[in-house]
């Protein structure tokens, strides 16, 4: 003999009919009233889906703080090889003619752009 279990439909008329009327009181239209929410898989697709989302809004905002710091940084760089003095550039000029006069390896960083060349570094190797 197998004994069979029916169950009430779910949700009961009663409730529908309470969902019905707070439904129209928020102006929801789209509810499933014939659904019952904590069988829902969408429930738990959704909240991986939150989950990832805030793991990307996470990743974002630490990608964020690195390219403004490292903006930062390179508009302090920029500001200050573009406010070198004519008596700064002379000086790293004779920096440069001096060890090489003196027999130093010196390498020397040469940035290029836009038709200017700007010397960015300069490192003494010891002599030769």
């Amino acid at each position: 003999m197998v004994e069979a279990q029916v169950e009430p439909p779910y949700p009961p008329d009663y409730e529908v009919r309470a969902l019905r009327e707070i439904a129209t009181e928020l102006g929801k239209k789209d509810w499933n009233y014939n659904e019952n929410p904590c069988n829902n898989k969408s429930i738990s697709q959704d909240i991986n889906s939150l989950k990832h989302i805030a793991l990307m809004e996470a990743k974002m905002k630490k990608l964020s703080d690195l390219l403004s710091k490292t903006i930062e940084q390179t508009k302090e760089n920029v500001v200050k090889k573009l406010a070198l003095t004519y008596e700064e550039m002379e000086q790293e000029c004779n920096e440069i003619m001096d060890g090489f006069a003196e027999g130093k390896d010196l390498v020397v960083s040469v940035m290029s752009a836009m038709g200017e060349e700007q010397i960015c570094a300069l490192k003494d190797i010891g002599p030769k």
